[in-house]
């Protein structure tokens, strides 16, 4: 099972621009490791989409791409005010 299959299998009721969303900042946080590292996503990585998938259904963002990064913004916001136990 691939990656991408297991990242989204949760995401599944999703609008296909939020999926896109999701891949982007997946695809965002491979990009910032070195490139020695493993390119699994860590269990972190997961939970912070997991996080984000919940953001984009209490806000219904609209997938354009300067929606996109004020969205990221808000959700940085968003995500330290509902850190995880």
């Amino acid at each position: 099972m691939s990656m991408e299959k297991n990242i989204l299998s949760p995401f599944e009721g999703l609008p296909e621009d939020d999926k896109r969303i999701i891949l982007a900042r997946q695809a965002e946080l491979r990009m910032n490791r070195p490139k020695k590292e493993v390119r699994d996503l860590t269990n972190a990585e997961i939970a912070e989409l997991e996080d984000f998938k919940e953001f984009c259904e209490l806000n219904k963002i609209e997938s354009s791409k300067r929606q996109a990064s004020k969205s990221k913004e808000d959700f940085i916001k968003w995500r330290y005010e509902n850190q995880r136990e």
